[in-house]
């Protein structure tokens, strides 16, 4: 049986501070290498995660920020960004929830399901 334990963290404003710049970093890398997977569909060059890997230690020399992410949570971004998961909310019986309802058709949840559709099809 596996356990798991649930922890709140009241990080200081130092703390804070440092996992923002993580996240920012991860954020930076993220959209590097989705711009070097648009790159390469458009231009029909295949490109594994293996490529992008190899990429990482020139990143690394090009920002030294990227220094300060722990390299597994960097291997993570790699292996992981290219996957988009939709879960089906059933809106027509939610926005029969009165205090729901405007809320809910005022961000056009239609419109996101065609929208990533065509932008993972873009990106193969």
């Amino acid at each position: 049986m596996q356990k798991s334990f649930q922890f709140r963290l009241h990080p200081t404003k130092k703390q804070e501070r440092l996992l923002q710049d993580q996240l920012n970093e991860c954020r930076w890398l993220y959209n590097v290498l989705l711009e070097h997977r648009i790159l390469a569909h458009d231009l029909e060059i295949p490109l594994t995660k293996y490529d992008q890997s190899m990429l990482i230690p020139l990143l690394k020399k090009e920002r030294e920020s990227l220094s300060i992410v722990h390299s597994r949570l960097v291997q993570n971004v790699v292996d992981n960004y290219q996957y988009i998961c939709i879960e089906d909310l059933n809106i027509p019986k939610t926005v029969e929830v009165s205090y729901l309802r405007k809320s809910i058709m005022e961000v056009s949840w239609h419109q996101l399901h065609p929208f990533l559709t065509y932008k993972a099809a873009r990106s193969g």
